[in-house]
């Protein structure tokens, strides 16, 4: 993935509904499967859009003027969240 550069509203939006459909997608098909298939699908299909959401993230960040690194900040209060 490209950390340089700019990125539009429009491809954070896309990447949006394209991460919105595939979820639902795998609701719908986890109840006419064996739940561990899905499972383990759906946790490799959110690794793998998980690269894409970075990038685009620091890209957006750089835009604004700010350090990529205030994602770090972001994901440490989601973890202190959960607690």
């Amino acid at each position: 993935m490209d950390f340089q550069g700019r990125t539009t509203r429009r491809e954070i939006a896309s990447l949006s509904v394209g991460v919105y459909f595939i979820g639902t997608f795998w609701g719908i098909y986890k109840h006419f499967t064996p739940p561990d298939v899905v499972a383990y699908i759906m946790e490799f299909t959110r690794v793998l859009l998980f690269i894409p959401w970075l990038s685009m993230a620091v890209r957006r960040l750089h835009d604004g003027g700010n350090s990529g690194l205030w994602i770090l900040f972001y994901r440490f209060q989601l973890l202190m969240c959960m607690y």
